[in-house]
């Protein structure tokens, strides 16, 4: 006599293998995309790193050629990224506005996260696509008057806010998801995660679902370049 599997045993077998892949899945695709995102912001800090020295050195340092404190000129602007940036990245295309909106990201919070992205020279931001997919966003500049209620008179500053959108212009469009802030200072010729020389503490505050997730950066590098148990992710 031969023996098989009965119908009823093959139903649950699947139906416990069907259980088992609905808790798993999950959690293999999030440590998926957690790896992906750490692969890639891995490589775009050192593709900005060696822009910077690289652009330096073959050109007047930086911070000769935007002077901190002077007016920001529409002119000067463009021909600063055409000869610092745009010539050190594959495939550089400057975007006007890349989004459906000129404020796409938000906070990890939930929250707007007020920042225009979109090209302006005479702001002295611009925001450019490389062939790999990232989406990049500079600001070159401060509010020389800022009272609380109007912010005007645009002057130049040698610490540059970056942002980065690891995945382009797919969603979430949310900082410490896809989206992460750089810091140079081009008077040092360093690049940095933004604030992460602050405390832990601040890091973790801000890096959490109740601030901004400005710092997020900061907490992955300081947590040794991987996204531990206690992100906000």
């Amino acid at each position: 006599m031969k023996q098989g599997f009965t119908l009823a045993g093959v139903l649950i077998t699947l139906g416990i293998i069907g259980v088992v892949c609905a808790l798993t899945l999950p959690s293999l695709i999030e440590n998926h995309q957690k790896q992906v995102t750490i692969t890639k912001l891995k490589k775009i800090y050192s593709v900005i790193s060696q822009q910077v020295l690289l652009s330096n050195s073959n050109n007047y340092p930086a911070n000769e050629f935007l002077t901190a404190g002077d007016n920001v000129n529409a002119s000067k602007t463009e021909e600063f990224f055409n000869t610092y940036w745009l010539p050190y990245f594959k495939g550089a295309t400057i975007l006007n506005k890349p989004y459906n909106t000129e404020y796409p990201y938000k906070s990890i919070n939930g929250q707007s996260y007020k920042t225009q992205i979109k090209t302006i020279f005479s702001a002295g931001r611009i925001v450019f696509s490389t062939s790999d997919g990232f989406i990049i966003f500079i600001s070159t500049m401060y509010w020389g008057n800022n009272d609380g209620d109007t912010v005007s008179n645009p002057k130049y500053s040698t610490e540059m806010t970056i942002l980065v959108d690891t995945n382009g212009t797919q969603s979430p469009n949310t900082l410490g998801k896809d989206v992460f802030r750089v810091t140079i200072n081009y008077d040092k010729n360093n690049v940095m995660p933004y604030k992460i020389n602050d405390s832990s503490d601040n890091i973790d505050k801000d890096c959490s679902k109740t601030g901004k997730g400005e710092t997020c950066f900061a907490k992955i590098v300081k947590d040794g370049w991987k996204i531990a148990d206690d992100y906000p992710w």
